[in-house]
């Protein structure tokens, strides 16, 4: 399945890892860096990313990368 939209942690290797996954699609969808996917404290920060930053988006990708 191709995602709606990519919402992609700005780590070096969360954009590292996105660029292998794309390499692989027929298009690539919409994609955004998103700073809060960086460092996500107790596990919440991604659920709020998907709420505040989905959209509409049906299948939505993220790509992170947790340092703490």
């Amino acid at each position: 399945l191709t995602p709606d939209l990519i919402l992609c942690s700005p780590a070096r290797r969360a954009r590292d890892t996105l660029a292998i996954a794309t390499a692989e699609l027929e298009t690539r969808p919409p994609t955004r860096i998103v700073e809060d996917l960086y460092d996500f404290g107790d596990g919440s920060g991604p659920l709020e990313v998907i709420r505040t930053q989905g959209g509409t988006a049906q299948r939505l990708m993220l790509v992170g990368h947790n340092p703490a």
